[in-house]
């Protein structure tokens, strides 16, 4: 589970957490689902070291550079939870601010808990006019059991 403040709301995600064996990193997703089990919302932080410690993102990486930084991103998404409406990706004037923390990691239990804050803004044009143009997650918590 994943939860945190976004834009100042008390905001809680389903989702997991899944070792990447070549790359030696983490990712996890986290997922909100309407009253009707759609997907409406979808985060990801990756390149999560399995070992305590804090790590930092960069604006301009990916998930599959392998720069010694953390990537983040999140989408909203409509009809039956398979249509993309709008992406935001890391705030290049907020990126110092966006970090993780790993506070524990348990590799016989294969688990892994620890905070976050992320600053993202929207793509553009965005498609859904109500959307705020800038998203923050902070005081985010994250644990989960690492799926093989």
């Amino acid at each position: 589970m994943v939860t945190a403040n976004k834009n100042g709301s008390k905001w809680k995600a389903y989702g997991y957490a899944a070792y990447e064996q070549k790359k030696r990193w983490l990712s996890i997703n986290g997922t909100v689902y309407n009253q009707y089990g759609e997907n409406r919302q979808s985060f990801y932080i990756s390149k999560i070291p399995f070992k305590i410690g804090t790590y930092s993102m960069k604006v301009g990486t990916d998930h599959y550079t392998d720069d010694g930084f953390l990537y983040s991103n999140f989408h909203t998404l409509g009809s039956d939870g398979d249509v993309l409406i709008d992406s935001y990706y890391l705030d290049d004037a907020k990126i110092k601010d966006c970090i993780v923390k790993v506070e524990k990691v348990d590799s016989v239990a294969r688990r892994i808990s620890g905070t976050f804050q992320v600053y993202l803004k929207i793509k553009t044009p965005k498609l859904d006019k109500d959307n705020p143009d800038k998203l923050s997650f902070e005081k985010g918590v994250f644990d989960f059991i690492i799926n093989p």
